[in-house]
């Protein structure tokens, strides 16, 4: 088996892009013969015919055309990944960034457009999950920065308070329920619909349950805050989810919170972030996470 190499990809692209082996040569500082031969051997290790050639003049088959996407996307990240390692800032290539479900929903949006106009160069790779999985990630050095709840953070990993997650129990209005307000003897008679396991939002509601001394009749979890909010839409059951994210739907009616004594406790948010990685500009992403967050009410 042979290997493929950058110093082939970059011979070949050199190739197609100056339109010739001479000009690619002269480019990458090789002589003509050098850059020949990476190309064979790149063609040896495809199995594949990259050029038609006519004496000097050289062509792109098929099979040449499909490789030259291929071999954009690879030299552009491997200069990528130079500038990010050698300055060791996130801003320079992919950040990677965790959020809740509620903050993806909410704020993410206005997020990356702020981002995108402040840094066009910029990618995104996003992970969306439970506090258990982004605190996994943040521990394992596999974010760069975080919106989380979860508190089981790494000595390297640094945070900062950005508000309070509170959650409530709603319902389509069309459900009826007995009573202003309910006990947990009176929500455990509906269907309800909480987070699985072992997200932050499930240990709260199952130790709410534990302390009340109360076992919910029809329990089902969803890991989807979004379908979560159809299901309460549809009047399927009844449905643990942040209260920041019905907002709108309360105000036009369609569904209504219940309430409910004693409640589920809230608990702190925060903003993390690898502690080698913090300069001036993952300063200013972590700010700007603090500015949408407040402009859109997320958390309390």
């Amino acid at each position: 088996m042979h290997n493929v190499t950058l110093a082939q990809i970059s011979a070949f692209e050199r190739t197609v892009r100056l339109g010739g082996v001479h000009a690619a040569a002269r480019h990458l500082g090789l002589t003509q013969p050098a850059v020949s031969q990476r190309i064979r051997e790149l063609e040896k290790a495809l199995g594949a015919k990259l050029f038609e050639r006519h004496g000097r003049t050289l062509s792109l088959r098929p099979d040449g055309s499909a490789l030259l996407l291929y071999a954009d996307q690879l030299l552009n990240t491997a200069s990528e990944m130079t500038v990010r390692l050698r300055t060791g800032d996130p801003l320079n290539g992919v950040l990677r960034l965790g959020v809740s479900k509620s903050f993806s929903l909410v704020c993410l949006p206005t997020l990356l457009d702020w981002l995108g106009k402040r840094y066009p160069a910029l990618k995104t790779s996003i992970h969306v999950g439970d506090s258990n999985s982004i605190s996994e990630l943040l521990n394992s050095r596999k974010l760069d920065l975080a919106v989380t709840s979860e508190y089981r953070m790494a000595e390297y990993v640094q945070r900062e308070p950005i508000g309070t997650n509170f959650h409530g129990w709603y319902a389509h209005a069309a459900i009826e329920v007995a009573g202003r307000v309910l006990d947990a003897e009176a929500l455990c008679a509906h269907h309800l619909i909480i987070p699985p396991p072992p997200s932050r939002d499930n240990t709260s509601v199952t130790e709410w349950f534990r302390r009340t001394n109360r076992l919910p009749q029809r329990l089902s979890t969803c890991n989807d805050l979004f379908s979560t909010i159809q299901l309460i839409l549809g009047g399927v059951g009844i449905g643990f989810v942040p209260t920041r994210v019905m907002n709108d739907y309360v105000a036009t009616g369609a569904v209504r919170q219940l309430p409910v004594r004693p409640a589920v406790p809230a608990y702190e948010v925060w903003v993390c972030y690898q502690d080698e990685e913090l300069g001036p500009g993952l300063r200013q992403v972590v700010d700007l996470i603090h500015q949408v967050v407040a402009e859109k009410r997320l958390y309390i």
